[in-house]
């Protein structure tokens, strides 16, 4: 599971008490965003994986040219 400790804790909050729209604002954002940029990597990971899987040529040819487009002078 991508989330399951956010999805435990949120089962058994939920059925605690009854939360608002105000509860669920964030009090820390840097926090909130320090978060959601780890989130985001992990789905990138998971997203090249994936690419790899599929086609490894295609994948490693096109990693090849990103890396030679920033390596080379324009």
């Amino acid at each position: 599971m991508l989330h399951a400790a956010a999805r435990l804790l949120a089962g058994v909050a939920t059925r605690l008490r009854r939360y608002t729209a105000a509860d669920l604002v964030p009090q820390d954002h840097a926090a909130w965003q320090k978060l959601r940029q780890a989130i985001r990597r992990r789905f990138a990971l998971r997203a090249q994986g994936r690419r790899f899987r599929r086609d490894p040529q295609a994948y490693l040819e096109q990693v090849e040219a990103a890396y030679l487009k920033r390596a080379l002078p324009s």
